[in-house]
């Protein structure tokens, strides 16, 4: 169950300040972002991963680096460093990440001291 608050809108803030909010995110982005493990194993075994992966440019900011990702899950993972849907979603056969991904991913867990 998710427990909807009013900062929560606000999922992932972009480099040029632009912000990704509750109303672009389909259920399993959704909890990616909530760290609901539970939920997130439903859907994709349900539903798959592949239909949430939907591909465009995100620029995010960390430690003033621009890091580019083309793939909406992997910034949303690395905010939440979730280790268990990290994990799950690798070794789903509907996942993928493209070298902005990788690069991106590299780049911040190093910055963030994550994995």
């Amino acid at each position: 169950m998710f427990d909807f608050l009013e900062e929560d809108d606000d999922i992932l803030t972009l480099a040029d300040e632009s912000k990704i909010t509750t109303a672009h995110v389909n259920p399993i982005l959704l909890a990616v972002k909530c760290k609901s493990f539970e939920c997130l194993a439903y859907l994709v075994n349900t539903f798959g991963v592949r239909q949430s992966m939907r591909q465009l440019t995100i620029t995010t900011k960390v430690s003033n680096r621009d890091l580019t990702y083309k793939n909406l899950m992997m910034p949303l993972i690395m905010k939440t460093h979730d280790n268990d849907a990290l994990t799950f979603l690798l070794k789903n056969e509907g996942f993928f990440m493209n070298s902005f991904d990788i690069k991106s991913f590299v780049d911040q867990a190093i910055l963030d001291s994550w994995n």
